[in-house]
């Protein structure tokens, strides 16, 4: 039997009906998922420049570094850091030691280990002793009238700094260390005291790192030392070491400190950092941004980072008063010598300029926490990468 061309295909339209039942397949690129066209673009924009930045001073805030397991002494970015010391001795011992008569220093030595990875360039030291009254809680800051109060001060000379491996080798003349014993006038057993003060020499760009006396256990080797050479009766020599009984280090600003250019975060002396970046005109209004992240180099040498937590905030400036205040944004870590900083400002910063809820008022990094310790970066070449998306067939 012969069929007609209208039967046969009304035959096989049956077939593939009948083929296709029970035989769905899964989406190919997965369950939820729609082809990358119905997505819309995706744009990451070329880094954006800063069209302002400035740093500003914020007034001294107290930091305690008596407790601090490392000591500093050096000068970067116009502040100078300055390390004190202080050894007691037990005078009595050491008149026995020498005979009885008179104590005979042969030769004073201070001994600093040195922190790995903290120092940054040649130490060139000057050695001074310290005169006022101090201990390791002093601040070293008058917060009423927002200015330094540094100890007193007075050069000893001559003296020799040398450097043996990851040692610091400091020779005091031994005549300034025996005028500071009292052979008479005190009480028996009433210790002497010797307290010196580490300073960088005039113009001398460095930043040497030592380890404190805020020390593990098992560590205490590694704090500073005073050996004392003494003369004995019998015309021989005998080395007494002592271990420093306190220490610390402050900062001073110098010639006002960092400038209004130098980009500078910092606890301790308050640096708060401003940059405002200009958006594209190719960023549409109506955009999702995805991110917004803001990359800087980190100076170094010229930075004394304590793994410094930075905030970076959207800047608030109202338009009746002028007051200013901060819209939380992200943080990052500035590690110790850290060369890039990278943090995710929040892609809502950045949504509520482009949608309007909020002025373009720029990012204000903030030093967040660390109170307790002195320290600061400076920051080169910041630069805001901002990624976003627009909504389908509006490419």
């Amino acid at each position: 039997m012969r069929l007609s061309w209208s039967v046969r295909l009304l035959m096989l339209c049956a077939l593939v009906f009948l083929a296709g039942c029970g035989g769905e397949k899964a989406n190919p690129v997965g369950a939820g998922l729609v082809n990358r066209k119905e997505l819309g673009s995706v744009v990451r924009l070329k880094p954006i420049p800063p069209s302002r930045k400035v740093t500003e001073y914020r007034g001294l805030l107290p930091v305690l570094n008596g407790l601090s397991p490392s000591l500093a002494a050096g000068s970067f970015n116009q502040i100078e850091v300055t390390t004190l010391l202080r050894f007691i001795f037990p005078t009595d011992t050491l008149l026995a030691r020498s005979g009885g008569q008179d104590i005979s220093v042969v030769r004073a030595r201070v001994r600093l280990i040195s922190r790995p990875g903290g120092s940054i360039g040649a130490p060139r030291l000057t050695i001074w002793e310290a005169l006022s009254g101090w201990d390791e809680l002093s601040f070293f800051a008058d917060t009423t009238r927002g200015v330094e109060t540094p100890a007193t001060l007075a050069r000893i000379g001559p003296t020799s700094v040398t450097q043996a491996g990851d040692t610091t080798i400091i020779d005091l003349p031994p005549s300034f260390v025996r005028s500071r014993f009292r052979l008479s006038g005190r009480a028996a057993n009433e210790p002497d005291t010797v307290a010196i003060a580490l300073k960088p020499e005039a113009g001398a760009q460095f930043m040497a790192a030592w380890v404190s006396s805020d020390v593990a256990v098992d560590s205490l080797a590694s704090a500073p030392y005073f050996d004392l050479t003494l003369r004995t009766p019998d015309g021989g020599q005998q080395t007494l070491s002592y271990r420093v009984l306190e220490d610390t280090f402050y900062g001073v600003r110098q010639g006002g400190g960092p400038d209004s250019t130098s980009l500078t975060v910092g606890t301790g002396f308050r640096y708060w950092t401003y940059l405002t970046f200009a958006l594209p005109d190719s960023l549409p209004k109506r955009a999702t941004i995805n991110s917004a992240r803001l990359e800087a180099d980190v100076a170094q040498p010229g930075s004394f980072p304590a793994d410094l937590v930075v905030g970076a905030d959207r800047l608030v400036i109202s338009p009746t008063t002028k007051d200013t205040s901060v819209a939380q944004g992200g943080t990052g870590v500035i590690l110790s010598g850290s060369t890039t900083f990278s943090v995710e400002v929040g892609p809502f910063v950045v949504q509520a300029w482009t949608s309007g809820q909020a002025e373009n008022q720029g990012i204000v990094l903030i030093p967040v926490g660390g109170t307790e310790l002195l320290s600061w970066v400076v920051l080169k070449n910041p630069r805001l990468t901002v990624v976003y998306s627009v909504p389908p067939g509006t490419e």
